[in-house]
């Protein structure tokens, strides 16, 4: 521990050591011995470096905390308009109108996941991020997800095939909001990335073993240096991607976040031109 030692101009910190080993010289002996370090330096830059990391925790809560009150201010009109858009679908019959109600509709989606996505990553960087373990099925999960993104992949002209294998009428017990909010970003992503072919979700779900979900897709694929940077926030694996595709970069890395708080791992397998298969491999025990 450090000491403090007078010295000329005030008090210095200082590590004194002590060797109590006795010491033969031919003048003199020495019983024990001191030595005295001055460490002025070391101690200021351990205090630099704990208030820059103290400065650098509170400017990341007070960001998480404005992205959280802007995400919700801004959610509140959102949802008014959307409301509203869907009264209107409903309302106008030829066809013209019908279309731009929905792009009304699909452009007020598209901002809202952006805003859910902010909210989210605020939320899991301020630690406040709750898993809830209910008893679900994981093929109701596969009816879901068949039913969210069908259309979407018959625009594309996109074939989408889901499936449920032998296990998966077992409940287990989980988070099915946030499985949901994982599979929506992969499937999502593997339908936007695919120009032609086909996306596949397969979930394996043995008795006795972790659930595994499978998508795998026909689309561009992906080189290793971007499989590895896809999990970065407000990354994606191309940066003119963002432009061509849009998204904000933050749905894998909150995919990945969201896996690792369940306790499991997700891996990447991806060529470019050869498509892309990601694997996520969930702990979640049947439900009693």
């Amino acid at each position: 521990r450090p000491a403090l030692l007078a010295a000329a101009g005030g008090r210095v910190p200082a590590v004194v050591s002590v060797n109590s080993a006795p010491i033969s010289h031919p003048n003199r002996s020495a019983r024990v011995v001191l030595a005295v370090a001055d460490i002025t330096e070391q101690v200021a830059a351990e205090r630099d470096l704990r208030q820059a990391v103290d400065r650098a925790e509170a400017a990341s809560r007070i960001k998480s905390q404005f992205l959280a009150n802007m995400s919700h201010e801004i959610r509140t009109p959102l949802n008014g308009v959307l409301g509203m858009a869907e009264v209107l679908d409903r309302a106008v019959t030829d066809a013209e109108h019908k279309r731009m109600v929905t792009t009304i509709r699909r452009s007020g989606e598209m901002l809202l996941t952006i805003l859910n996505d902010v909210l989210d990553m605020s939320k899991i960087e301020a630690g406040k991020m709750e898993l809830e373990r209910v008893a679900f099925r994981p093929d109701e999960l596969a009816l879901r997800v068949d039913e969210m993104h069908r259309q979407m992949a018959e625009e594309k002209g996109l074939a989408l095939e889901v499936y449920a294998s032998v296990g998966a009428d077992a409940t287990r017990t989980g988070d099915p909001l946030r499985i949901m909010q994982i599979l929506q970003n992969l499937v999502s992503n593997a339908v936007k990335f695919t120009e032609a072919g086909e996306v596949v979700v397969t979930f394996f779900c043995p008795r006795g073993a972790p659930m595994v979900i499978e998508v795998r897709d026909t689309g561009i694929g992906m080189t290793e240096a971007q499989s590895e940077r896809i999990f970065d926030e407000f990354e994606q694996a191309d940066g003119s991607m963002t432009r061509r595709f849009g998204g904000t970069g933050l749905g894998m890395a909150i995919v990945r976040r969201l896996v690792e708080s369940m306790g499991g791992v997700i891996a990447i397998d991806s060529a470019p031109g050869q498509g892309t298969t990601v694997r996520v491999t969930l702990p979640l025990p049947e439900a009693v």
